[in-house]
């Protein structure tokens, strides 16, 4: 004991004379590891912002993680900005191996403003924009015509621009600058789980921040907030295209999207005072220490291996490795300091740059200095692209500086309601009057008592008190009356009145009564929407209103001689003239009404909100059936010309060209289509250095008003067409109180032969016009109705934003299930998911992809063990979907494991899946340098997995069949709500997930026993050697296999046609009349009846394309069984007579030895001891497989009933026009309409015209092996017959449909004959045609123009449209099969084939 004492009292010395003597060396040593281990212990105390993680063994659909949750949504959704120091950006970036690429930025600031960067390099040119502006909406990223769109939260964005960039080219000597108009449309898919910047942060770097020479020595662990912003990032591809100049490009790009909220009180206390107030001042950075800015770098090369750098305050923040696996590794080394690598940029680059990884891999980065493309400053943001190596291979990358400051602070340079896109350069020329911020939302309590509001008043921004187009006569009022042009008089009605008037209560309970977004029932809605509008009309509101209308009239025009003014009296809905619904023409409008017949006409208005066809307006947009309404009240225009002026071409968003559409008279005959109008193509300055010089001139101060001509508002006429304007609407004044008269007229053939408004007239409605833009568009196009009154001054009427320059396009609705595509090397096919989903699948059933690819991968990573990438939530990489048809990745599924050489285990797998031999030398070497060499352990461990599931699968299909055989799905528990289905629906896809394992379980077994059966039979020989007999012997040995549920379905459905033959009496009425009377026909007969109810009690839970939740089973549309039906009793009754001649013999074998004697290749002896111990699981295998697919079948089938009734449901609470539109929705979008949480009309949209594209996606045929993405074969020729029934006309909609042609000259007859899909030719439309528009494919008029309205509502609904076909209702007739390419303006009959 006292040995032990002494013992341990020298230790203790010796232990502290080295603590004192080597205490530097200790603390150097030891630093570097403490520092690390209390930044784990930081990282592990950050809140996780993602919700829980996916569980190994899911009991609830929730903890499969494949659904999003509630606090993902909120995470990805813009943050509310309550503190004034906190910044939210989002940033978007990806390049190819062409030297392309883009760079999205937008930053939502506390002040309500938001900035906005946008970099495109394409093909050595050089396009950027930048500017600022008032945030639009708390609940989306968007500003002007650039728009970030959250799809589903981690797993899509879509990013949209339409609008100008200046562009400059690198591969020219021309250094000028030019504005250029520039379309992006760019899908983004994940490729990666996100990385929480500090949850999920490198821990290695970071701590060296914590001991470095340059880092926070001494300093708390939670200055780590000041290093590392709050936000995370997720590697993506980008993948959409670009028009410029009218030449499109398709670009799919790889790259990351960051989120980040950027705290501007921790970043100025990492930097000098001075220098941080100086770059506030100036909005420079150049001068700001190098600590103050953020860097980001990122770079993927030709063979997938990407990396990305982040650095802050000098040092390394966090590094990870790419690989082409999916497999993603941090960053343990670097050898060059980020302060180093990026503060003397081109001396750094010409060394490499070495990587290591925590599994010890090492890469290498060298770029060359002059590789560099280009870089593009945004003042807050510079970004470079550049071509540099990894490991030696030719790669890509992206250089990202960012000052925190300036992002936080907000610049507040760029301002485009001054500059329209200020590119860097300030305006002398500004508007005079005050900006008007229309997204004040005044308070309604205040507003209780206010009936009538002038224009003028502030109070009329006030949308839930005036309604939408009395908002934009609002701003349009505080430009002031100006020498270029003036405003109407008038004042708003509000919807106080119409709340306190009209009962409301008592409309909605009306409207409970009937099914109100039944198709069936849409007859009933009519009926009602009559009743509501007789209780408004019959009741006694005008005679109430009246003397109110009455006395604030006369108090506004004060002494003015009431007898000769007359008024416009009109609508002005809460939901009209909005960023996303114009509600053109949906609502009344009344011209010339004396001040008598003021009252009545806005009760009238009032009524005209529930017509049916607003009604249904308002159901096919996602919006409610009852809403409010204001009344606007103008006084009337005597108008010797009229029209509609766009400041950007409506169709393509062009911003150069500005359409003016004009008439004599007042602008109803272009608005009704009635009448061929003039058109005038105005365009404004492209050149840059006419901007300078025009900014350069000194200005007098005088003339320095809201209509002084900047660069921007010089426009020229480019174009004139001269209309036929065979008549024109016009107001006939009285000389007494009685009404004044609107009058359509015919003009005479001056009037006509000449343009009904000069070139200098429609120039300075041009000037008008983009100051007008400029002031209300809030960076966004607008259309304006205008008049020229007899003394030549223009009248400005009414102003909205365009819409649907933002819709959807056919390009992105045909990708956007599109999985993402690793690398551009990998190889994919359709061969054996064909069986599983044959053709396109609907919408809704990509859950059902998803369920699949999630099982896959996960029997594929259990089995690989942990080296191999994890499987993601939030993409595919096993079964992948393009084109909407389910594809399966060849590298993941089939060449994850390989040797040096092609080996005949390898081939055996390719044979079973593919069915042939497919893999060449270079498909090896891609394998190889992605999943390396299999050793012997790691295949040791893949037999043993293997060995594993062919010992326990038998288990897991009793336990499935005992749970699923007879299953259904109980709902009479669930409260009748949409949203109660919809969330009992997300619990009961587990039971898809559990029958999905189970059958891939089985496929497992029965692939893998297969393998084995050809490498016993083929005694040692290579596939490349095996001739036909090892395929004959095979298939002789699994072809008898009984009780196999796949073969017993035939067999059941012969017995079925027994009965009909038997016991059918006049079967061929069955066989020759049509599918509803062959019904009947069965109905009608007993035995057949009761035998056909046998038969799906087996199997009417199949049917063709079984697990796409969009296709019915056999039971739910008996209807889609009858023509198979009919075809096998065809078949049968020929077969019997051929059998009579010469009588079909089944050869049948008594025993295993009889089989084995009877194979062609005559197997020896050990050969067949191994066939006869793998044939029982090679047997069992078929029939488990067979027995869990039709399982899964049932379960879903019992899934595609639920989501039936919840369509009904979400139908009858007014959430879906139609229940049929349910399966154009993705299981997310429905959980949106149910919650009602944001606004649905963009949802709706994009379903319907999914619902369109749909019939084109089922033609579309994908090469059973492709190499990158998928490339479509020809889907089909379109031949018009000839020029006599080839019509050219004017694109108003853009797009292109297929179908039958349906021509109707009036309502009534397009009641009778309109079927979803047609195409509709006619004469012109009017309102009463909008119930059609969901329904149709394509409108042909052979009136109207741009604003007409079937242009303006084609162009919401995404609907193709031309106007001015001549004579094509009489060139086509109903039944001909059109193309309609509105694209190019032509309608042609396509030839018979």
């Amino acid at each position: 004991m006292l040995d032990l004492i002494i013992f341990s009292a020298v230790l203790a010395a010796i232990i502290l004379t080295i603590l004192t003597t080597r205490k530097n060396e200790i603390h150097r040593l030891l630093k570097p590891w403490i520092s690390k281990l209390l930044v784990k212990k930081w990282m592990d105390s950050q809140q996780q912002k993602f919700g829980k993680k996916a569980a190994r063994h899911p009991k609830t659909f929730t903890e499969t993680g494949l659904l999003c949750d509630k606090q993902t949504l909120l995470t990805e959704r813009p943050i509310a900005l309550v503190n004034t120091m906190i910044s939210d950006e989002l940033l978007i970036y990806g390049t190819d191996e062409s030297e392309n690429g883009i760079c999205v930025q937008m930053i939502r600031n506390v002040n309500n403003t938001t900035n906005a960067n946008v970099l495109l390099t394409l093909q050595q040119n050089v396009y950027h924009a930048s500017f600022e502006g008032d945030t639009p909406n708390a609940y989306e990223f968007s500003l002007g015509n650039l728009k970030l769109e959250l799809v589903e939260p981690l797993r899509a964005w879509r990013v949209w621009y339409n609008g100008l960039m200046k562009h400059r080219s690198n591969s020219s000597s021309d250094s000028q600058e030019k504005l250029v108009h520039v379309v992006l449309n760019f899908l983004w898919k994940p490729l990666s789980n996100p990385f929480d910047n500090r949850k999920d942060g490198n821990a290695d770097l970071l701590a060296k921040q914590l001991f470095g020479k340059n880092s926070l020595v001494g300093k708390d662990i939670t200055n780590l907030s000041e290093i590392v912003p709050e936000g995370y990032a997720q590697f993506g591809t980008l993948h959409g295209y670009t028009i410029i100049h009218e030449v499109k490009t398709e670009m799919y790009l790889y790259g990351f999207r960051t989120r980040e909220m950027n705290s501007f009180e921790d970043l100025r206390k990492l930097c000098n005072a001075d220098e941080f107030s100086a770059s506030l001042k100036t909005n420079e950075i150049d001068g700001v220490d190098i600590k103050a800015k953020r860097f980001e770098f990122f770079s993927i090369c030709d063979n997938g291996v990407g990396v990305r750098l982040t650095a802050f305050n000098g040092e390394w923040t966090a590094g990870w490795i790419l690989w082409p696996s999916y497999k993603i590794t941090e960053i343990k080394n670097i050898n060059i300091p980020a302060a180093e690598f990026f503060k003397d940029l081109a001396s750094s680059l010409q060394k490499p740059m070495n990587l290591q990884d925590r599994n010890g891999e090492l890469i290498s980065i060298q770029i060359n200095p002059t590789s560099i493309k280009t870089s593009s400053d945004y003042k807050s943001t510079e970004v470079t692209f550049l071509r540099n190596k990894i490991n030696g291979t030719p790669a890509n990358a992206v250089l990202i500086f960012k000052s925190p400051i300036l992002q936080t602070h907000g610049t507040n340079v760029y301002n485009l309601s001054e500059s329209h896109c200020s590119m860097n350069v300030q305006h002398k020329y500004q508007p005079s009057f005050k900006k008007v911020d229309g997204s004040i939302n005044y308070p309604r309590s205040k507003n209780e008592n206010c009936y009538f509001v002038q224009f003028c008043e502030p109070l009329c921004l006030n949308l839930p008190l005036v309604g939408g187009k009395g908002v934009l006569l609002a701003k349009l009022e505080t430009c002031g009356h100006t020498q270029k042009f003036k405003t109407a008089r008038g004042f708003c009605v509000s919807t106080t009145l119409f709340n306190e008037l009209l009962d409301v209560e008592r409309f909605c309970s009306i409207f409970k009564s009937v099914s109100c977004n039944s198709n069936s029932d849409e007859q009933g809605l009519e009926v009602v929407c009559i009743e509501i509008m007789e209780i408004i009309k019959s009741g006694d509101a005008a005679r109430k209103i009246s003397p109110l209308i009455d006395s604030y009239i006369e108090s506004m025009l004060e002494k003015e001689k009431m007898y000769n003014i007359t008024f416009a009296v009109r609508s002005s809905g809460v939901l009209e003239d909005g960023t996303e619904l114009s509600c053109a023409g949906q609502n009344q409008s009344f011209l010339g009404v004396s001040k008598e017949l003021v009252p009545l006409k806005v009760v009238e208005c009032w009524a005209s909100l529930f017509t049916f066809q607003s009604v249904r307006y308002r159901l096919n947009h996602g919006q409610p059936v009852v809403s409010e309404m204001g009344v606007v009240i103008q006084e009337m225009v005597d108008a010797a010309a009229a029209g509609v002026i766009f400041t950007a071409d409506p169709l393509t968003g062009n911003p150069f060209q500005m359409l003016i559409t004009a008439n004599y008279g007042l602008g109803e005959s272009i608005v009704s289509g009635s009448c061929d109008p003039d058109t005038i193509t105005l365009t404004r300055h492209q050149n840059l250095a006419t901007r300078q010089n025009e900014e350069n001139v000194n200005i007098p101060n005088q003339l320095s008003s809201p209509l002084t001509r900047p660069w921007w508002n010089a426009v020229t006429v480019e174009k004139r067409v001269l209309g036929e304007k065979r008549t024109k609407t016009v107001f006939r004044q009285k000389e007494n109180k009685d009404e004044g008269s609107i009058m359509k007229i015919t003009t005479n053939d001056e009037e006509s032969a000449n343009f009904c408004v000069s070139e200098e007239t429609a120039v300075r409605l041009g000037t008008v016009a983009a100051e007008i833009e400029m002031y209300m568009g809030q960076h966004k196009p607008v259309d304006i109705e205008w008049a020229v009154d007899q003394l030549g001054q223009i009248v400005i009427l009414q102003c909205r934003k365009v819409t649907g320059l933002d819709a959807w396009t056919d390009f992105e609705i045909q990708h956007e299930l599109d999985s993402p595509i690793r690398n551009k090397m990998d190889r994919f096919t359709t061969a054996n998911s064909g069986e599983v989903l044959p053709k396109a699948i609907h919408t809704l059933s990509e859950i059902i992809a998803r369920i699949l690819d999630h099982n896959v991968s996960s029997q594929v990573c259990k089995k690989k063990g942990r080296g191999f990438a994890p499987v993601s939530l939030y993409f595919a990489n096993s079964c992948m979907l393009s084109h909407q048809r389910l594809i399966l990745n060849m590298f993941h599924l089939l060449y994850s494991t390989v040797d040096k050489q092609i080996s005949t285990p390898l081939l055996c797998v390719e044979q079973s899946v593919l069915g042939r031999l497919v893999i060449d030398e270079e498909t090896l070497q891609i394998a190889i340098d992605r999943y390396g060499v299999t050793t012997a352990a790691s295949g040791l461990m893949e037999f043993a997995s293997q060995i594993k599931i062919f010992m326990t699968y038998k288990s897991i299909v009793e336990n499935t069949s005992n749970t699923y055989n007879k299953f259904t799905l109980d709902y009479s528990n669930v409260p009748k709500m949409a949203k109660d289905v919809y969330d009992k629906i997300s619990e009961d896809l587990i039971h898809i997930y559990h029958a999905a394992n189970t059958h891939l379980t089985c496929t497992n077994v029965s692939t893998s026993s297969q393998l084995f059966l050809f490498l016993f039979l083929s005694e040692g020989k290579k596939p490349t050697e095996w001739d036909n007999s090892i395929y004959e012997d095979v298939s002789k040995l699994l072809s008898a296999v009984n009780n196999v549920e796949s073969a017993q379905l035939p067999e059941n459905m012969n017995q079925l046609v027994d009965e009909i033959l038997r016991n059918g009496e006049n079967f061929e009425l069955f066989l020759q009349s049509s599918i509803d009377k062959a019904l009947e026909w069965i109905q009608g007969n007993e035995k057949v009846s009761k035998a056909l109810d046998i038969f799906f009690e087996k199997h009417g839970h199949r049917g063709f394309a079984e697990m796409d939740l969009g296709e019915s089973s056999w039971q739910m549309n008996p209807a889609s069984f009858i023509p198979t039906l009919r075809n096998i009793i065809k078949n049968k009754m020929t077969r019997n007579e051929q059998e009579k001649i010469q009588p079909t013999v089944k050869t049948v074998f008594k025993n295993d030895v009889e089989l084995l004697d009877s194979l062609v290749m005559k197997p020896n002896s050990i050969t067949r001891r191994l066939v006869k111990w793998i044939l029982p699981l090679c047997r069992n295998g078929i029939i488990c497989r067979e027995k869990s697919k039709s399982l899964l079948v049932r379960t879903i089938g019992q899934l595609k009933l639920k989501y039936s009734y919840l369509a009904e449901l979400m139908v009858k609470e007014m959430l879906l026009p139609n229940s049929s539109l349910i399966v154009h929705l993705t299981h997310f979008e429905i959980g949106q309409l149910v919650n009602r949480d944001v606004s649905t009309s963009h949802i709706l949209q994009k379903a319907m015209k999914r619902q369109k594209m749909y019939p084109l996606l089922e033609t579309v045929k994908l090469p059973e092996l492709s190499v990158g993405m998928p490339v479509p074969e020809e889907i089909d020729t379109w031949v018009p017959i000839d020029d006599k029934e080839n019509v050219q006309a004017t694109p108003v909609s853009l797009g292109v449909a297929r179908g039958i042609a349906k021509v109707c000259l009036n309502v009534e007859e397009a009641a009778e004959i309109i079927q979803p899909g047609d195409i509709l030719i006619t004469h012109a439309t009017d309102i009463a045609w909008s119930p059609f528009f969901p329904l149709l494919g394509g409108v042909v008029t052979e009136l109207g123009g741009l604003i007409s309205h079937g242009a303006v509502v084609a162009r919401e609904y995404g609907l193709p449209c031309v106007v001015g076909a001549v004579n094509a209702t009489k060139i086509f007739k109903t039944g001909d099969e059109v193309i309609l390419d509105a694209s190019k303006g032509i309608l042609a009959k396509i030839c018979d084939k």
